[in-house]
């Protein structure tokens, strides 16, 4: 428990304060979990399973988040523009649903639906 407190969730704790950069947080600590197996598995799937049961900026709608993060650069922010197009699920969860084998291969477009736009949906509706 210490090391995971150590090496992983303090880092992640600690990086959390800007709201926009969440999804790309959310991502990155999870990333770093996972590639902690080759050091020890049993912390790095303790982590990851942690970690996938709190990362609700990762949801379909919350990813918005990273389009005004000025942390992600044009190039990323295009191809989650290109996501839009593809077909979110009817009753999305609200935490992502991951295969920890894929993981590594995760990145920010690759989480973004057309239900992404009812973020901005509502955030328009709010004004």
């Amino acid at each position: 428990m210490s090391i995971f407190g150590c090496l992983l969730y303090t880092v992640a704790w600690t990086l959390c304060s800007n709201l926009a950069a969440a999804p790309v947080k959310d991502l990155s600590s999870l990333k770093k979990a996972k590639s902690y197996e080759i050091i020890n598995k049993g912390i790095s799937r303790a982590a990851v399973e942690a970690f996938l049961r709190h990362m609700w900026y990762l949801n379909e709608a919350l990813i918005a988040l990273a389009f005004i993060d000025d942390g992600v650069d044009s190039s990323t922010k295009r191809k989650m523009m290109s996501g839009l197009n593809r077909q979110g699920s009817d009753d999305p969860p609200k935490r992502v649903q991951l295969d920890p084998s894929a993981i590594p291969a995760k990145e920010l477009h690759d989480l973004v639906t057309s239900k992404t736009l009812t973020f901005f949906d509502t955030l328009c509706a709010e004004w």
